[in-house]
Parts: C-alpha cells; structure tokens; sequence
C-alpha cells in the first residue's frame, strides 16, 4: 500500500471536510464518508501524472477526527512553573499561548501527553496529573518514593516512562497500575536529559553523555527495551524531546526545533524570549497518536483497505476522476474515507517567451523593473492573471519565495521564473526570461585641448583627450565628438576627429558608447583653445675656461637676452636635445657641466598662460684646462745661500703635463695670482720660518689661466755643542781592546757630550779636519784606532730634515794602557813550540797592558800539577817545558785570575 505518516505538507489547494467525533476514536472501524473534496489539475489533454502521496498528505494534515491542523502544538514546561502551548508547527508563523501558570515554587522539570491527551507534569520530586481548566494538580496513584525526575514520556499504550538526577536508570509505570513502577532499563553511563518518546515504532531519548546525544531504541511487542543505537550529538541544553504528528521536536532553554532524522539536521521553530523562563520539558499534544493514509478507486476498496494506488498516479478517466482516501488511527484501528473528485482542466494560460531583460549599469548591485516584460509575456492571455516572478523553477512550480517585482541583484547575467496563474481556477504556467546588466562606458572629463597659431594651422586631434577619457574604462566603446550637447546625447551629426577650429576657442561634446549596445552610453565635454606663439631672441654662445667654476656653466646668464621680447608668464627650461625640448622632458640643471669642449643647449619657453612655447638654441664652449701640477716645497737649512730661494725651481714639476704656451708669475697672495697683480721675483728671499707662494700660469694662446701654491721654508739646524780649543774641554775618554789585543775607540760614544737637548735622532759623521767635514769628504769610520798622541776629530752631525752643524773633540791613545778592559779575551787552543818563530809559547789574548800587568796565569798537566805561573804582560808566553825539560804534546790546562777577582780556565793543546 502507498501510505505515509502525518506530517508538514505543502498544500496544492483549498479544501474543508468534517468527520468523526473523538467519541469515535474508541470504535475499531469506520466507513463514515467525509464531505468531498475537489482537486483541481491543470493539463492539456484532459490525464495528468498526480502525485498521490501529496494529496495523502494534504488531507492528513487537515484531517480533523480529534486531530485538526489548527491543534498540532507542542507543549513546554518552564523553569518559573509555566506550561506553552506552541501551534502552527508546520506553518511559518506560530502561535503561543500559556496553558497554565503554577507558582514559581514548583519549577517543572518535564512535561507529557498520555494516549487519551491527559497532561502530566514532573517538578523533580514528584509526577502529578495537570488540570489545565483550573491548573490544579493531583498526585499520579502508586507512585511514591520518586527520584530525581526531569524526563517524562507515554507510549501509545499509555505506559509510563521517567528518570533523571544522574542515574543511567529508566522506570517504567504500566498503564494498568496493577503493579508498582520497575527498571525498564539501566543504560549504565550518563543520564536522561529529556524524555523517551515514540515515533513509529521506535523510541528516542535525550541522554546526557558526553554532550547531549539523541538514543535511537528498538522495542519488543510490548515496549519492552532491545538494543539501542547512538544517531549523534543534538543541540546543547537540549531537556525535552516531543513527537508530533509524525515529526520529532528537540526543546533547549532558548528554543524548539525540529530533528530531521534522515539526514539528522535541526531546523529552529521558535525560540524562546525567556518571558515563561528557561524551557525545560516538552510533550507533542499527539504524542500517543498515529494515522496512514492509503488511496483507492472506489468505496468499496477504501472500507476495505484493498487494492490502493500507486504513489504516482494517471487517471483514467479524461478531464478528471474520483478517489477515495482512507484515514486509519494506528492506535486504535478506527479509519474514515475521503472523497476526492480530481478536474484536469486545460485553461493553461499562454506564454510568449520574454526577451532579454537588459539595463545599462556600471553599479555592481542591478535593480531591474520585471514587469517591464509583461506586455510580451501576456500578449495572448485573455484571462484575468496573476504574475508573480522568482529565483529557481522550483519556487515558480511551488508558488514559494516570490521575488520583488522590483527586482536587485548582483548576479550578471540572472535567470528569472515567472509563474502566471488564472483567478479563477488557479490554473498556472511557468516560463524564464534572462536579465542581465550592459557595463557602461565608464569616463573622466578630459583636460581641455590646446593649440598655438603655428602648430597644424589650427587642426585639432580630438582623439588626444581618449586616453584621460577612457582611463578608468574596462569595456570596449565607440567614441564620437559633436557641437551641441543634444547631438552627443542623441548620437547624430558627430564631427571628424581631424577638427578645424573657426575662432579662438570652442566646446566639444564627446559621446562614448558600448560598442554592443549603442543604447548605453555617457557624454561629457572639454574645450578646444587657439593661442598666439611666443617671441623670443637667440642668444650669444657662452665661452668659459674650464677652470673657472670647475667647468659649471650658468645658463641663466642667457635669459635676459633670450626673454628681451617675451611676455612676463614664461617657464625657462634647458635640454640636450631638439627632441627633449620639443616634448619638455629631460630637463637639464642651469647649473651645467659641459660634457665636451662644445655643446649645443636647447631652451624652450612656455608660456604659463597658454602653454604655448617656442625652443632656439646656443653653445657653451669650454676652454680645455692647463693641466698644471702642484709643486713640491722648497726648503734651505739655516744659513743656506743666505735665506734666496730661486722660485723657477718648481716650474719642471708644475708644468710637467701642460702642451699649450703660458707664462707664470709669482704672489704673495691668491687674490693677487687670480687678479694677476704684484708678481714677485724669482729669486725670493727669507730669513727664517715659512712662506706660501701662489703661482698663476696663464695660457698665452686665450684669457684662462690656473693657479696652484707651494711653500718655501728655512729649516733649522741641529743644536750641537760649540767647537772646543783642548783635550781637556772635550776629550772622548772610553776606548776598548779588540780580540787583537789592539786600543781603539767608538766615536759615536761622543754623542751625549756635543747633543745635550735630549734628541737621539741625529746621525754623525766623523773627519779629520773641519774642511773635510765642511765639504763632507774623507770621513772617516767611527771605530777609529788612534795612533798618536792625541788628535783632534771633527764631527758633522745631520738631523731629519738634512741640516746639519759641525762641532770637535779629541781622542788620547794613552787611554789603552789604563783602561781594564776583558770585553775581547781570547784563550789559544794550542800552541807549538818548536822554535819557528809561529806559536811558540803560549799566552792570552784580547786583555788591556792594566790587565796584562796585573793578572796571573797558572798552567797544569793533566794531573792537575802545576807547571808554571806567569803575569801576561811581563813575558811571551809559557815555551812549553817544565825545570827547562821540554814537556811532550798533551792537552794542558790553564786559570787565569785577574786582580778584579775574575777567573777563567780551560784546555788547550801542546802540539811539537
């Protein structure tokens, strides 16, 4: 059979029946006819495809055996003691209406509905019967010792249902109340959060787990538990669950709405402005109810319940049918039939396909007047009509979400549905039109256009102002220029782009148009302007030495010249190129630095009224430099050729790059070099400290000249000792042995004596006579061996700047016999006496005749026996015998100790 469940059901017309009494519902069968109703389908041919179920469901929505359309409502329990009523679930405008107000002392935790519509409600503590005529309660017989209860339900066989607190166990109390309440079932973790429901032949539980989860649980026969599954989390605070006609309700503290189980999604009805308080519980007013529908052909098959139609039907029977349709209560068995007489009518009204709604807009949000289509729409409809228009085919179809005629979107280009309907028997067809939105030109008012006398002869490129013009614009247009306003706006009498003007100014009118629709289009206009050129002079070239300003021209220098016939509102500006010039770019600074001995500047002056201009042109030359250097300083030592300097002693140096003729003068100034006045000698003259001298050297050849300076100098001599007349004024009296045995002494040792303020940085050099050290020849060397008396040296001492001064002492060979001197001390390794007259005795070596006379020297065998002793300077030497017996070659060994107390021993060989 083809039947479905009580639920929300779109309505495809307008019907009125009657039918039981709810005396009835306690009958086990009906066949009570219901008063008919009519269907109206609109085909061509007289059969149309209907859709059974929705007709089923129509009527069961407006099925009143006790259960009318306007009573589908839920009812919620408050926190403040309140019970609502919430109506027109299926509809998009519910109703609320409090049942009852119980005292704020007695919240109500949950709510239910039995299966003969009594209202029980649940404070946590207790479960009473609710009187909704006065709001009084009663106690429910058999129950007592409750716990903590804040879900409450029926099935369809008014068994009862309760739990709470936070026990995983759920009572259940039998309709019959033969027998006290017992655990239906221990879920062993989590709580109820509101009610065990049926739908069908399921039950669902709110249950508090890890969130609020909704219980799907299958029953036995007799409601007994058998398995449960998890569907998944429902909204939070979710504290009631209702079954109403077919559909499931959550409520949380702020609102109701419905689960839809297939696809398990929540869809609000209402939520709560918190008036009545927190929502708490929650009852379908037809919780325990339950009705199928099934359609049938006759009568007879409908009391019968035989033979029913398919979901999807076509009558048989041309331009309409009649059918019956047999309402049953699932609870109680009872049923009634409905009489349905379908008409199948071809007043289709008839459309013409609209054209292309288009509008001209550069917004991004289009509004669109959509009756605009209608005289094309309507053209061969004669009946009285509504025009409704909307977004999907569907909504036409279902006659829902009806758009403004008005219409703004932002979609381009958009499909619109326009559903035409008949008066009087609502009989409708359906067709689409596209609207869409042309883009604009999108323009800027271009600057005006101006000319001067001698450019073109007084032709204007209008196209010039395009690019301003169409600088924001993204679309393809045609542009046109025309004399008047109504021209560009009408689009005729456009002129050539090539425009000849006939005065001095004129105002040109500009139509831009999208190239694909003409229609839309936007005008703007700009001025034409005809000015007179300007007059001005060429100037004289600019010639410069390079040295002058370091080659920087100052073009300025020009403009009292080149302005001497131009008006006062000009802009001067300086270019290397005719071509920079003419389109004023690359300006130059007028502070110019010429590239190359002979440039060409271009000027062009423009007019700051007109911006006319006109360019000449002029050189700067520049003189090549000399390319002189700076010379070295002079210097002379005190009393050097007296102080004279010869200046011409510069001039390799200075002009030592130059090609060109000059001549060169000398100053004391640099104001008088680069005036060219009061030359000096060459051959200058200075005392003492410093003098700067400036140099000017002129090119013979033009007017350039170049200065540079250097320094003349007298520098000092070195501060030494004045010469001396006797030993005894200055007499260097260290002298040393050499290894030799030899007195000499180091005449550096004279320094401390002839430089006594502290400097350590002269050198010396030592002569024998001072004209040897005035004209520096025949030094000689500082280890000097003095070999007479004593004699006089003469010593030219040099500081860091080359000057030098000449100073004396004296030297006394006596020196060497008094001083004690070992620094050179030498021990022979052997000696031979065989009387050749080569080592035949041996002696040491390298001591002073002091030491020599002095000292004693012992010689020892081998064994340590002694010898001979002797003092090294009153013999030769040891000859090698002992008591006049000569000693064989051997190795012997000596000590030498001098009166000082020092002591030297070692070996030494006797070779024979």
């Amino acid at each position: 059979m083809s039947k479905i469940k009580i639920g929300f059901i779109i309505f495809l017309g307008f019907f009125a029946f009657s039918g039981n009494s709810i005396d009835a519902l306690s009958e086990t069968t009906s066949n009570i006819m219901m008063d008919p109703i009519e269907y109206v389908i609109c085909d061509e041919d007289g059969f149309a495809e209907i859709n059974i179920l929705d007709i089923q469901s129509d009527i069961l929505s407006e099925y009143n055996n006790g259960v009318s359309f306007d009573d589908e409502a839920v009812l919620i329990s408050t926190g403040i003691g309140h019970v609502i009523k919430i109506g027109n679930l299926s509809s998009a405008t519910t109703t609320s209406e409090v049942i009852c107000g119980l005292p704020a002392a007695n919240p109500l935790s949950d709510i239910a509905v039995d299966e003969d519509g009594v209202v029980y409600v649940t404070n946590f503590n207790s479960i009473r019967i609710l009187d909704e005529t006065d709001c009084s309660t009663t106690a429910v017989p058999g129950l007592t010792g409750l716990p903590s209860t804040n879900s409450l339900s029926f099935d369809t066989q008014g068994n009862m249902y309760y739990g709470g607190g936070n026990s995983s166990v759920v009572y259940r109390y039998d309709s019959d109340e033969m027998s006290a309440p017992y655990i239906w079932h221990n879920f062993g973790s989590g709580a109820p959060s509101g009610d065990f429901v049926m739908l069908g032949d399921k039950m669902y539980i709110a249950w508090n787990s890890n969130g609020i989860r909704l219980y799907e649980v299958t029953l036995d026969d007799n409601f007994n538990y058998v398995s449960h599954i998890d569907l998944g989390t429902i909204l939070n605070s979710t504290f009631g669950l209702a079954s109403e006609l077919g559909e499931l309700y959550g409520v949380s503290s702020s609102r109701l709405y419905r689960i839809n189980l297939d696809t398990f999604t929540f869809t609000t009805i209402v939520t709560n402005d918190f008036t009545h308080g927190a929502w708490w519980g929650a009852a379908g007013l037809h919780e325990a109810f339950s009705f199928e529908a099934s359609s049938h052909v006759s009568p007879d098959d409908a009391n019968n319940d035989v033979n029913p139609l398919p979901d999807n039907w076509t009558n048989t029977q041309q331009g309409g049918q009649t059918i019956y349709i047999r309402i049953e209560n699932t609870v109680t068995g009872t049923f009634d039939v409905v009489e349905v007489n379908i008409v199948v009518t071809d007043t289709i009204p008839e459309l013409t396909d609209p054209s292309e709604l288009v509008i001209c807009d550069n917004d991004t949000n289009f509004t669109y007047d959509l009756t605009t289509v209608e005289t094309e729409l309507l053209q061969n409809v004669t009946n009285a009509v509504n025009v409704t228009y909307y977004n999907s085919e569907e909504d036409a179809t279902l006659s829902v979400n009806a758009v403004n005629a008005n219409y703004t979107t932002t979609l381009n280009p958009e499909t619109i549905y326009v559903r035409v309907e008949n008066v009087d028997d609502g009989c409708f067809a359906i067709t689409q039109f596209t609207i869409s939105a042309v883009t604009g030109p999108s323009i800027e008012t271009p600057n005006n256009l101006t000319q001067c006398a001698d450019e073109n002869n007084g032709v204007f490129d209008l196209t010039q102002v395009e690019n301003e013009l169409l600088q924001n614009n993204s679309i393809p247009v045609n542009v046109s220029y025309h004399t008047t306003m109504t021209d560009a706006t009408n689009g005729t009498n456009s002129i050539a782009t090539n425009y000849q003007i006939s005065s001095t100014q004129e105002t040109i009118y500009v139509r831009v148009e999208n190239t694909n629709d003409a229609s839309c289009f936007a005008t703007t206009q700009f001025e034409i302007i005809f000015n007179e050129s300007l007059q001005i002079t060429t100037p004289n070239d600019i010639t410069e030495c390079e040295s002058v300003n370091n080659g920087v021209f100052d073009l300025t220098q020009v403009e009292a010249e080149l302005l001497i016939n131009s008006p006062n509102n000009v802009v001067v500006t300086y270019h290397e190129s005719i071509t920079d010039a003419t389109e004023n770019t690359n300006a130059i600074s007028t502070n110019y630095t010429a590239t190359t001995n002979q440039n060409t500047i271009y000027i062009r002056v423009q007019s700051t009224d007109t911006n006319c201009f006109a360019i000449t042109q002029f050189d700067v030359i520049s003189i090549e430099r000399l390319g002189i250097e700076t010379p070295s300083d002079l210097t002379l030592c005190e009393g050097e050729n007296n102080g004279l300097f010869d200046l011409t002693q510069v001039e390799n140096e200075l002009l030592q790059n130059v090609t060109q003729n000059t001549n060169i003068t000398y100053h004391i100034s640099l104001a008088d070099a680069e005036a060219n006045t009061n030359p000096i000698d060459t051959n200058y003259t200075l005392t003492s400290g410093q003098a700067t001298i400036f140099v000017r050297v002129n090119n013979t050849n033009t007017v350039c000249f170049e200065t540079t300076q250097f320094t003349v100098q007298i520098l000092n001599n070195p501060s030494v000792e004045s010469m001396v007349n006797s030993p005894s004024a200055r007499l260097l009296t260290d002298c040393y042995i050499d290894s030799n045995t030899d007195g000499y002494f180091n005449l550096n040792d004279i320094y401390p004596q002839i430089v006594t303020n502290g400097n350590t940085s002269y050198t010396l050099e030592f002569y024998l006579s001072e004209d040897n050290a005035e004209q520096e020849i025949n030094s000689i060397d500082a280890i000097y061996y003095a070999m007479n008396d004593t004699e006089e040296i003469f010593v030219s001492v040099t500081n860091q700047n080359g000057c030098k001064s000449i100073t004396n002492f004296f030297v006394n060979p006596d020196c060497y016999d008094t001083i004690v001197d070992i620094s050179n001390i030498k021990f022979p390794a052997f000696f031979t006496p065989n009387n050749d007259m080569a080592n035949d005795t041996w002696n040491v070596k390298g001591i002073s005749i002091a030491v020599q006379q002095t000292a004693i020297m012992y010689i020892f065998d081998r064994y340590g026996k002694l010898l001979y002793y002797f003092r090294p300077g009153q013999i030769e030497g040891w000859n090698g015998t002992y008591r006049g017996k000569p000693m064989p070659s051997n190795d012997y060994w000596y000590k030498f100790e001098t009166s000082e107390g020092q002591s030297f021993s070692g070996s030494f060989s006797l070779i024979r």
